[in-house]
């Protein structure tokens, strides 16, 4: 590619694109998991509380090392 062709809204885009897969990717992990532990309550609870669903993240990938 030339230094002409980049196209720096376009490569703005695409990397918001990758992002939101990726966080898309890492909501739907986080799910399974919880349905898979049998934690519907905190499935729930999750849904509607950011700071508690980053407390799951940092749980659940604690126990994926």
């Amino acid at each position: 590619m030339l230094l002409s062709e980049y196209n720096e809204a376009l490569h703005i885009q695409n990397e918001k694109n990758i992002s939101y897969d990726e966080g898309k990717a890492d909501v739907n992990a986080l799910n399974m998991w919880l349905i898979t532990a049998n934690r519907m309550d905190d499935l729930k609870k999750a849904a509607g509380d950011s700071e508690f669903q980053q407390k799951l993240f940092d749980e659940f990938l604690t126990e994926k090392k």
